[in-house]
């Protein structure tokens, strides 16, 4: 049932994902670069806390799914929280894929980090990933499920004659839609953005004599 799969996906999201990246990484000792210049970027606590209200009114709508559209039309600006994480994900990989070449202290750290969760962590199971850069990675990807399983519920809801859910279902997914290409949006500007502001830092001392040097600007009317 597509229902059942949304409320399983959310709360699989909150086990695998989210509460392993603050039980087993955040909360554990690390380095005060870690935890003061890298962390921080996730939002980790207010995404937890995105989903687990998420989860509490998921429980509701199991007794009235004709509530679907009004859970997601009340939770859209709280989702609005992924634009400042998916807008400075590739940067924070770049910069964990550096310290780990570069740094052997956070190398070190992230390895003992990683193997203690794999042994210890209460939720996990054979699908539980624990390599903090695959678990980053999971977090701008979950927010482009949600069309696609609220469109699979409309459908269904179509199929059982179920207009009323049918027509909340497709403003809970147009809602989604509409939520996922803005955080989209919103990232390609942000990192174009960051590209223009280190490209003017590369330039700005550059000794120009001769613009001509860098070719011929010509516009033709």
């Amino acid at each position: 049932h597509a229902v059942d799969e949304l409320i399983a996906i959310n709360d699989s999201f909150l086990k695998r994902c989210l509460k392993n990246i603050q039980e087993n990484f955040i909360n554990k000792p690390s380095t005060e670069l870690l935890q003061k210049h890298f962390f921080p970027h996730f939002k980790i606590g207010k995404l937890i806390n995105l989903h687990e209200n998420l989860k509490q009114e998921f429980q509701i709508m199991e007794y009235s799914y004709i509530t679907i559209g009004k859970i997601f039309e009340n939770m859209k600006k709280k989702f609005l929280i992924y634009c400042l994480v998916s807008s400075r994900m590739n940067t924070a990989i770049e910069f964990l894929a550096d310290q780990i070449t570069g740094n052997p202290e956070t190398r070190e750290t992230i390895k003992r980090m990683q193997k203690e969760a794999a042994q210890s962590y209460k939720y996990k199971d054979d699908r539980t990933p624990f390599d903090l850069k695959d678990l980053l990675i999971m977090i701008p990807l979950h927010i482009t499920r949600y069309p696609m399983m609220l469109g699979e519920i409309q459908k269904q809801a179509n199929k059982s004659g179920k207009k009323d859910i049918e027509n909340e279902a497709r403003i809970a997914k147009d809602i989604m839609l509409d939520l996922a290409k803005h955080v989209d949006r919103y990232a390609h500007d942000y990192n174009y953005i960051e590209s223009m502001s280190a490209f003017k830092e590369e330039v700005k001392d550059v000794p120009v004599q001769n613009l001509h040097g860098f070719g011929v600007l010509s516009f033709e009317i």
